[in-house]
């Protein structure tokens, strides 16, 4: 199964119901169930074994994920989850059950887990007692390096401080366009001018995941233009809220050289074209091995 979207639903967003042996991409539910049982994204009555799903993004629903009734065999990789009128993240009588990471705010309460043996289910979410041991071969390649970018090509950084970000293809830098604060300004490079619109304040926020503002427009943050997953989707500014599209992780390419990749879409960042031009549009792809306009270097200014 891929991604799946739903808003306003009666019920459940996506009910997986005594399924196995299957993958689901990245689930998305707005405003599903509010103030009721159901959760964006459910599993019952026997669910299991072997489902595996790349994320949860839900917003204002009565649950975010809701495991029920024996099931088991699930794996959530990643959640972004808040503002349910219930918990965020129940399991109940689940077993052999992993949240593997994210974050979750404003549920009542954000987890609960009931008859659920945590010797064989594990959470490892921001906003919740890390409970139980995930399992030891999550697949999700993580590898927290130091940031000084001398790690190996999949390792990740964790980057703290004022840089400019400069496309290795170009060797221009990454600007905001006119020097805009507005929701919506577009990212492009330009030759290097030394001045605020150039200059992007990076800073850890979840583990691996940083937040990247330009000092032009400090409240704002570097945004995957409607939580898109697709390539060629634009990258641009927005107000910083904390979701998982304004959130990315710092992959080594080599010494000194990074890739930018979107917590939401798995996608790099991306010199669209590979233009060498000034005002080339900065949007994300998939990461391509060899692709040096998806690789940047990060130069204290």
């Amino acid at each position: 199964m891929g991604d799946v979207t739903v808003t306003n639903s009666g019920g459940s967003g996506l009910l997986l119901n005594d399924s196995r042996n299957g993958t689901v991409g990245h689930v998305r539910g707005h405003h599903n169930n509010l103030g009721g049982g159901y959760a964006t994204f459910r599993v019952a009555n026997n669910n299991g074994p072997n489902v595996t799903v790349e994320s949860v993004y839900s917003r204002d629903s009565g649950r975010g994920f809701f495991s029920v009734t024996n099931s088991h065999g699930t794996t959530i990789k990643q959640v972004d989850i808040a503002n349910s009128t219930k918990q965020n993240i129940l399991l109940q009588n689940a077993w052999d059950t992993h949240v593997l990471a994210g974050k979750v705010s404003n549920g009542n309460p954000n987890c609960q887990l009931v008859s659920t043996d945590t010797s064989n289910s594990s959470l490892r979410v921001s906003g919740c007692s890390y409970v139980g041991t995930p399992p030891s071969d999550t697949g999700d390649g993580s590898d927290n390096g130091s940031g000084g970018g001398s790690g190996g090509s999949n390792s990740n950084g964790t980057v703290n401080g004022t840089y400019q970000i400069r496309p290795l293809h170009s060797s221009k830098a990454l600007d905001v366009n006119y020097c805009s604060a507005s929701n919506g300004t577009n990212i492009q490079q330009w030759a290097w001018l030394n001045n605020d619109c150039q200059k992007w304040k990076i800073e850890p926020v979840d583990g691996i995941w940083h937040r990247i503002s330009p000092l032009v427009a400090s409240n704002k943050a570097l945004d995957v233009s409607r939580f898109s997953t697709s390539n060629g989707a634009n990258l641009m500014l927005w107000d910083y809220w904390g979701s998982s599209n304004q959130q990315f992780r710092f992959q080594s390419a080599g010494s000194g050289k990074w890739r930018i990749i979107n917590r939401n879409s798995e996608l790099c960042a991306d010199v669209e074209n590979r233009s060498a031009a000034n005002g080339a549009n900065l949007a994300q792809w998939e990461c391509i091995a060899g692709n040096d306009n998806q690789v940047f270097e990060l130069i204290r200014p």
